[in-house]
């Protein structure tokens, strides 16, 4: 709550403000970033900064049970969002996909790769479209 007044009163000197805040921790300003589309039951889950996600609708997830699938782009080695998930939906499916190779918690299935519109296996680069066909996800939570 601190960090979204210090961003909303100091309008353009809000990434000074934020980095007055949060000091020198290597979380990077994007970690701070409020979500910009309409959402009744937003929910920051994981770290407050980086590592941390916005989901909209978490709580739907408690009631499911062995259909939850859940992907998370770009976790860069932290894993905070999908433990939320885990420890809130202990049967959902969590899928994390990031350029980089981290060794990942039990719970979560990491794939080493970049999203993209299409799919370019010489880049390394795949669709959505082509990581829920190739495992099996008719559809995510």
């Amino acid at each position: 709550a601190r960090m979204h007044r210090i961003f909303h009163q100091n309008g353009a000197g809000a990434n000074q403000a934020l980095w007055r805040l949060i000091g020198n921790v290597g979380t990077g300003f994007m970690g701070a970033h409020q979500p910009t589309y309409a959402c009744p039951d937003e929910t920051r889950l994981g770290h407050p900064l980086d590592g941390g996600k916005w989901v909209c609708g978490p709580r739907r997830l408690l009631g499911l049970v062995g259909s939850c699938v859940v992907y998370s782009l770009g976790s860069h080695g932290q894993f905070d969002f999908e433990d939320a998930i885990h420890e809130a939906a202990p049967s959902c499916k969590i899928v994390s996909l990031d350029s980089g190779f981290y060794k990942s918690p039990p719970h979560v299935t990491f794939m080493k790769t970049w999203m993209s519109e299409t799919t370019d296996s010489s880049m390394n680069k795949v669709s959505l479209y082509e990581v829920m066909r190739t495992r099996n996800d008719a559809h995510i939570d």
